[in-house]
């Protein structure tokens, strides 16, 4: 299996440049015959969001950015870090999701 790493430098809060950046990435890797491509933790937020965490602003452009970057992908799958709050709970997790054909298949 060949396995791209997007080894990138996401910015705190700049959803749209780090989307910009994965999308590139993916594209990239999956045209040099990736058959899986990973990125980061917490890539489409950047990091380290500290307290940036607390606002659910902050928490909607990272789904926003999530749910973007998924419709975009292809038959490869993409593993990519995300923060993701939990419904009914003031925690928020350092998720990584699986995309694959435009769907969010699973969130780890």
């Amino acid at each position: 299996m060949r396995i791209g790493v997007a080894q990138l430098n996401s910015t705190v809060g700049d959803f749209q440049g780090n989307l910009d950046l994965a999308l590139d990435a993916y594209e990239q890797l999956v045209g040099r015959g990736a058959e899986l491509v990973v990125y980061p933790e917490l890539f489409l937020s950047g990091y380290p969001p500290r307290d940036l965490l607390l606002k659910d602003s902050f928490i909607e452009g990272s789904r926003t950015s999530l749910r973007e970057f998924s419709e975009k992908t292809g038959p490869t799958p993409a593993l990519i870090g995300f923060p993701e709050e939990i419904r009914d709970s003031v925690k928020v997790y350092n998720s990584a999701a699986w995309c694959q054909n435009s769907e969010i298949h699973q969130v780890f």
